[in-house]
């Protein structure tokens, strides 16, 4: 490996370099901008000033939450001169380091026994960490009942048996994700199932053993990328690796549009709506009596506040809001994250307790009632894919009052069958709520607009035949 200088001195630096061990100490140096981290140690590596860097030597920025990359990156190159063209993205540092390692060691091919080519689709993550981890667990189970050639890689933080035919358990430390050692783990999976085609759902430790084997192996591997995030830090980091992936498959129509601009050939970038139950009629009732609270329902990971996607800090500023503005209304938060208590004591700390209800992770089944008994969907996020929970509650009658990412307006017709508000603007979110307060009847009126817009679009099996064609296409 050639000399790379990595760049913050946190979390993400420490499983970065305990993953490579200490033969990269002659290769990998750390650097902080942090004056108070110089010449202490991340285990072996000594944190430098960023002042030392010869600007002709490679960089990588290494930070867990990448909505920050942009400005740290910024900062880097303004005060230290660094080159632009010299930037290693974290993503091919990984795979670069994990082909290296697997030149230097075993190479010889163990192809499997079945005749055919495997197709393996990956959640890295787990069964349960969300809408896009179940919607492709739930996709696996409709071409396993199809293809025996089908099968399942699934993180779990503790392996255990499991006697679902064609599950694939890797064992994984939710502590430190984005691990070496699990996606060395994961390589030597893949290889055993050689020739495949891998589905995989984000630049995690599944993709680069995907990309990595790629490199090595060439057409015993197909890689098909499903971009779920519709952001500038998505894209460029998807479009690095654009002659490893045989297909990008975009959740929105943004997605697709944000990776051709880039460069990706149109015959590379797929468009695709996620699955999603949906009644053709539409039995429910909705909050017609002013004199009745107005039912709000939060769907999400609760994952941060100021420098998080879902933004729960707007969350926690609808609700203050609404409360000030005399508003009846009962919300109801489905969802849990490491932000679960820190909004809870909020709420708590603005005595909202009664006027707010946190139910954790539902289960799939019960999920359609939840949105059935909410008038109004809120989602208060910086960015998104094409929000599947966006989906479930249009499809139950519920109006979306949402902030413009990525998938909306592929959905919404603002004013008609919901309301689409500027990002971080909590007081238009709260003077559609308001409007929808005072008009019940038109509120009924949006939300059977929203299930009748939303239905065509939930066919199954218009979804199965694009996943079929495009698997037969690739090969």
């Amino acid at each position: 490996m050639d000399k790379i200088n990595l760049l913050c001195a946190g979390k993400r630096a420490r499983i970065i370099l305990q993953g490579m061990g200490e033969d990269a100490l002659d290769n990998v140096f750390l650097y902080d901008m942090d004056s108070s981290k110089w010449g202490t140690y991340v285990d072996a590596w000594k944190v430098n000033d960023p002042k030392e860097i010869d600007t002709n030597d490679y960089w990588c920025i290494s930070v867990i939450n990448h909505i920050l990359y942009p400005d740290i990156r910024k900062d880097y190159i303004s005060k230290y001169g660094l080159r632009e063209d010299r930037e290693i993205l974290i993503d091919e540092l990984m795979v670069s380091f994990l082909l290296e390692k697997k030149q230097k060691g075993d190479n010889s091919i163990k192809l499997s026994n079945d005749s055919n080519r495997n197709v393996i689709w990956t959640s890295i993550k787990g069964w349960k960490a969300g809408g896009v981890e179940e919607w492709m667990y739930d996709i696996y189970n409709i071409f396993i009942n199809k293809h025996s050639n089908h099968k399942f890689l699934v993180g779990q933080e503790k392996l255990e048996h499991n006697n679902e035919i064609g599950v694939i358990p890797v064992e994984i430390d939710n502590d430190n994700v984005l691990n070496l050692k699990v996606a060395e783990n994961v390589i030597q999976i893949l290889e055993e199932n050689l020739p495949l085609t891998i589905i995989t759902n984000q630049l995690d430790e599944t993709f680069w053993a995907a990309v990595c084997l790629k490199r090595l192996y060439a057409e015993k591997i197909k890689i098909i990328s499903v971009i779920h995030n519709g952001t500038e830090y998505a894209y460029d980091h998807n479009y690095c690796f654009r002659k490893d992936v045989d297909c990008f498959v975009g959740v929105s129509k943004e997605i697709c549009e944000g990776m051709i601009e880039r460069g990706v050939s149109k015959e590379k970038v797929k468009h695709m709506t996620c699955t999603f139950e949906c009644s053709k009629y539409l039995d429910r009732k909705y909050s017609c009596e002013e004199n009745t609270p107005l039912r709000i329902g939060y769907a999400g990971r609760l994952d941060g506040f100021e420098k998080s996607q879902k933004r729960l800090d707007i969350l926690l500023n609808t609700i203050e809001e609404l409360n000030s503005r005399n508003i009846d209304f009962r919300i109801e938060i489905a969802g849990d994250g490491e932000a679960k208590t820190k909004l809870q004591e909020s709420v708590k700390k603005l005595g909202l307790e009664e006027k707010v209800t946190f139910l954790g992770w539902l289960k799939r089944k019960d999920i359609s009632d939840y949105w059935r008994r909410q008038d109004i969907a809120i989602n208060t996020a910086d960015f998104e894919g094409r929000s599947i929970s966006k989906f479930e509650a249009m499809a139950n009658g519920a109006v979306p009052v949402v902030t413009d990412t990525s998938g909306v307006r592929e959905d919404i017709e603002d004013g008609i069958n919901g309301y689409i508000v500027p990002l971080r603007d909590y007081m238009t979110i709260c003077d559609r709520i308001e409007y929808l307060n005072t008009h019940r009847k038109k509120m009924e009126d949006m939300g059977l607009k929203a299930h009748s817009s939303i239905y065509p679009k939930s066919n199954l099996n218009d979804h199965i035949e694009m996943w079929e064609n495009l698997l037969n296409e690739i090969g």
